[in-house]
């Protein structure tokens, strides 16, 4: 069979762009899978059910494996359009009599087995969430009661491999976590609190906190009233003796929910600057003095290495997320700075 999984994932960016890589390669796929006259399995997202219905916005839905357009908000993101888009090109050549099947995923996290996560783990939206949670330090109550789908992938590989007899499947986790379940350390505080802390980081230059802002007006303005129903999945899972496990943060999301050093804010530049010419003077004090030139020359070494770590951090901050190539300098540089520091 042809497996199709490749596809833009960003949420952001240009239509025609998204339509190449989502819907066009998927028709590419069905075309090449017909010529060799081998079935398609088609790599999809959970995204496509939507989050609201735009004719009924408090109306709860559900949505099941069979559905598609329940009149959800699909058009209103790139990513979901596309997606939508090629599901239903491959909805078509199954009703035309093509061997397909498609593969709905979840909320792909780290290994349930040891927690490996993404190599760069920037460029993925849920990953710059919890950053920025981790870096306002708090919860507000109704982000703590907030319910997250998480799927391990390597779980999710053996629910695609149990389920293959299956034509429509959706590839989930069942067992939601709240936030608070994602992180117990964090203290729960009121919204006046919690906006301060919000207000300070995103004052800080952090280049994450607009994934929570993001993600807490989008459940001001419109909470969420789709819900995934995977009933038969799960049914026909059980069926072949596959039941999901349940998640956990000190696994699956271990590397998400890790603290890391942001890629560079506004302070570390100052500090930076300060540091090469504090480094700068020294230098030159010692060459006015006739100091000694193996002194200059550490000098001058370390400012190389804190100049190549911190040109790697702007560089990080600068990059599109999705821009995976050169993020992956980037990381590689930054790397080589720390190490020879």
């Amino acid at each position: 069979c042809v497996v199709h999984s490749a596809a833009e994932v960003s949420h952001y960016g240009r239509r025609d762009a998204f339509l190449a890589a989502n819907v066009e390669s998927t028709r590419n796929m069905l075309a090449l899978a017909r010529q060799i006259n081998v079935p398609l399995v088609h790599v999809s997202t959970l995204s496509v059910s939507g989050s609201y219905l735009p004719a009924d916005p408090q109306k709860p839905a559900s949505f099941c494996e069979t559905d598609l357009d329940i009149g959800q908000n699909w058009n209103e993101n790139l990513y979901v359009e596309s997606k939508f888009l090629a599901e239903q090109a491959v909805r078509q050549a199954i009703a035309a009599g093509q061997p397909a099947r498609i593969l709905r995923l979840g909320r792909l996290c780290g290994r349930h087995r040891d927690g490996q996560f993404q190599r760069h783990p920037q460029t993925n939206a849920f990953w710059r969430l919890c950053q920025a949670i981790l870096q306002v330090g708090c919860l507000n109550p109704v982000l703590a009661q907030t319910a997250a789908e998480v799927t391990a992938v390597d779980e999710c590989a053996l629910a695609a491999v149990a389920g293959l007899r299956s034509r429509l499947t959706v590839l989930m986790n069942p067992h939601l976590l709240s936030f608070k379940e994602i992180f117990p350390q964090l203290p729960i505080v009121g919204d006046e609190q919690f906006a301060a802390a919000l207000q300070r980081e995103a004052g800080s230059g952090s280049d994450v906190i607009g994934s929570l802002i993001e993600q807490l007006n989008q459940l001001e303005k419109q909470p969420v009233q789709i819900q995934p129903d995977a009933a038969v999945t799960l049914q026909a899972l059980d069926a072949e003796g596959y039941r999901w496990p349940l998640p956990r943060p000190d696994r699956e999301l271990a590397q998400l929910c890790q603290k890391r050093i942001p890629m560079i804010t506004n302070g570390a530049l100052i500090t930076f600057y300060i540091s090469i010419i504090g480094l700068v003077l020294i230098v030159s004090r010692n060459l006015r003095t006739n100091r000694s030139h193996l002194i200059n020359k550490i000098y001058v070494a370390f400012s190389m290495i804190l100049i190549e770590w911190m040109t790697a951090l702007i560089g990080m901050r600068f990059t599109a997320p999705g821009d995976e190539i050169m993020l992956y300098i980037w990381d590689a540089l930054s790397n080589f700075g720390t190490s020879m520091a």
